[in-house]
């Protein structure tokens, strides 16, 4: 059964031209990792210092490539089918070559698809305790990291795959994410101490 990663949503537009390759990600058949190897998976990161941990559907998915750029999805929940959209943090990986192991991708860096559109490689979102939606800002800022309509607004989102195998990857993570609904762009949270331990979908 296909679903659309529900950490998307958020996203909206800012995302619209990933649509087509995440649109793949497949629903495990254990919502809560229940199954083999319950409890092991895990996305686990420090939100302006608050320790958080998210077990469920604590997956990722290398998708095939698709208008010349290879993508991943990694995903965790606190929990995914009772939670509604709140506790869950999502990354969005795309790149001109493919993601493997020991690959590292860091804001503000950019890659170009088969139409020459210039695309963010890093996407992170995080949805905290109230549903308050929060995104990096590497698709905001030039290849310089410079965001000339908010100055002060920072790039720096980092994601690591120190590991992968057929069956799980492994790696860290950080950034500064923004309040979604915050035209301003001034309340942000500290994404810190980042490491990921998933299950990987084929």
């Amino acid at each position: 059964m296909n679903k659309f990663p529900r950490f998307l949503k958020f996203s909206g537009a800012i995302i619209f031209s990933l649509v087509l390759a995440i649109t793949g990600c497949k629903k495990t058949n254990d919502a809560n990792n229940n199954g083999s190897g319950s409890g092991d998976y895990y996305l686990r990161f420090k939100a302006d210092g608050q320790q958080k941990e998210y077990k469920s559907e604590a997956l990722i998915q290398i998708l095939k490539k698709t208008d010349g750029l290879y993508s991943a999805v990694l995903q965790g929940y606190l929990d995914f089918a009772g939670q509604g959209t709140k506790d869950e943090f999502g990354i969005i990986v795309q790149d001109s070559n493919p993601i493997m192991q020991g690959s590292s991708f860091a804001d503000p860096q950019k890659c170009i698809n088969e139409e020459g559109d210039t695309l963010t490689k890093l996407i992170m979102n995080y949805n905290d305790p109230s549903k308050n939606g929060y995104l990096s800002m590497g698709f905001m800022a030039d290849k310089n990291g410079v965001n000339p309509l908010f100055p002060s607004v920072v790039a720096d989102a980092k994601l690591t795959i120190s590991e992968l195998t057929s069956d799980h990857a492994k790696g860290t993570f950080s950034a500064t994410v923004y309040l979604s609904t915050d035209v301003t762009l001034t309340a942000n949270v500290k994404i810190t101490s980042g490491e990921f331990y998933l299950k990987r979908l084929q």
